[in-house]
């Protein structure tokens, strides 16, 4: 069994070949894609001088959630292999937990977002 980015293989079948795998990357993709785009928009607004905060605290919230989604769902696809420390899939899952931590936590973004609400 190969562990390259499109090497492994299941079954005597490279698993990018399976519609599950192949489903799963495109949604992972187009998750980073949209947290791409909602980041991009707010450094145009910080540059612009807007106040943000609670802007800022979705992104933190909702970035920091679907980093962990996504590692998860990656670590996934490598099986067992996703635990070995020796690969960066491990490391990236293990990396991914603490963004949802460290200043300030995800429910320290909901009460900041939901403040802003006028909640």
């Amino acid at each position: 069994m190969s562990l390259g980015r499109k090497e492994r293989s299941i079954f005597d079948k490279p698993l990018s070949k399976f519609q599950n795998t192949q489903f799963t990357l495109a949604e992972i993709a187009s998750e980073i894609q949209v947290g791409r785009s909602f980041m991009d928009q707010l450094v145009l607004q910080h540059m612009q001088g807007k106040n943000l905060v609670q802007e800022v605290s979705m992104a933190k919230y909702w970035v920091c959630e679907m980093e962990n989604r996504v590692a998860s769902r990656c670590l996934q696809l490598f099986g067992g292999y996703g635990y070995c420390k020796e690969y960066e899939i491990s490391r990236m899952w293990t990396d991914a937990r603490v963004q949802t931590i460290y200043a300030g936590t995800s429910e320290v973004m909901k009460l900041v977002i939901s403040r802003g609400l006028g909640l």
